[in-house]
């Protein structure tokens, strides 16, 4: 199910006898950051959006445009989805100022003076506050996962969706997308309380509070000992023996990726302490900026914890450290909160 092409495919009929011969040039460019310049050196055009391709209905982008052949028309495909107005133009970029309306996949196709066309694809998406609620209510509701029985500790949970089955995904052979780690598993909950940061709603913060205290406390997260504050792999994982029937059979479990309990337990992977970090520190902000919002525990307990969480990543996993980690500037935030807090 790949759905449209973001361009239209265009296709001829060869004659019997006939002959078409297309070619396809490259070029190479020095550096990524000199990609454009080359590009105009070779006489291309070259398209950039500010601050990017995917444009809110109420926010307005800018579309630059550097090219050899004037412009001869801007379309918007599909028409009236998007408008590309042109303003002032400076040092060989012509600006257009590009607004949106609707919902979903557009393009504006540009055709230059000599008969070829560029197009540039764009996403358009409701205002970023209903976008915002949007997620918080769809995470904290449809997402949202309670089962006292669960075996796996996953209660509540805000867990991986299947959009196509239209309910959340319980259990799946890559262990992680059902266990609330990894980029897959955690995505969902960690976008959720990040949306907190600046569009707090009480509902949600006492469901994520929940969370914090019954499911990453203890279970995703340890919680006290000499590994306090390291992150497990994965809540859920594969263990027919100790929880027979619990899985599909239609699936196959005999891959790598359907750890087993004691590889789910492993704390050792760097990438999965950011999710948590990202979930202690927010708390902590918004108990700091918004007095009354958080109230299981004090900020003070949620900015220990984030920073309980840096240094159990460079005891139990610094390995992966070194190269960079997915989210990991949240580090950053933490450090210099603790400083402003004059806990350094």
């Amino acid at each position: 199910k790949a759905g449209e092409q973001w361009n239209a495919p265009t296709s001829f009929t060869l004659a019997p006898g006939t002959a078409r011969t297309i070619g396809v040039r490259f070029v190479t460019a020095p550096s990524i950051a000199a990609i454009e310049d080359t590009l105009v050196a070779n006489h291309r055009p070259v398209a950039v959006g500010i601050p990017g391709y995917v444009v809110p209905t109420d926010q307005e982008a800018s579309l630059f445009l550097k090219t050899p052949q004037p412009v001869a028309k801007v379309e918007s495909l599909p028409a009236g989805a998007l408008t590309a107005t042109p303003t002032a133009s400076a040092k060989g970029w012509a600006r257009y100022t590009v607004r949106s309306k609707g919902w979903g996949r557009a393009s504006l196709a540009i055709t230059y003076a000599d008969g070829s066309v560029q197009t540039v694809s764009y996403y358009i998406t409701k205002p970023l506050d209903q976008t915002m609620a949007d997620l918080g209510r769809f995470s904290t509701h449809q997402q949202w996962y309670e089962d006292k029985a669960d075996p796996f500790g996953r209660n509540p949970a805000i867990l991986t969706y299947d959009r196509e089955a239209g309910k959340v995904v319980t259990q799946d052979p890559r262990v992680w997308i059902s266990g609330m780690s990894d980029e897959g598993g955690a995505g969902s909950w960690v976008a959720a309380i990040a949306k907190q940061l600046d569009n707090p709603d009480p509902a949600e913060i006492a469901k994520l509070q929940r969370l914090v205290d019954a499911t990453i406390q203890g279970g995703l997260q340890v919680a006290d000992g000499p590994h306090a504050g390291a992150v497990r792999k994965s809540l859920f994982y594969y263990d027919p023996a100790a929880h027979p029937g619990y899985y599909d059979p239609s699936v196959d479990w005999k891959t790598w990726t359907s750890w087993s309990k004691k590889d789910a337990g492993d704390l050792g992977r760097a990438y999965n302490y950011p999710h948590v970090a990202i979930g202690h520190w927010v708390l902590y902000r918004v108990a700091r900026n918004h007095p009354g919002l958080v109230t299981a525990h004090p900020w003070r307990w949620y900015l220990d914890h984030a920073y309980q969480t840096t240094t159990a990543m460079m005891r139990d996993a610094p390995y992966y450290t070194q190269f960079g980690l997915m989210e990991g500037d949240v580090f950053v935030d933490i450090l210099r909160d603790l400083t402003r807090e004059g806990l350094t």
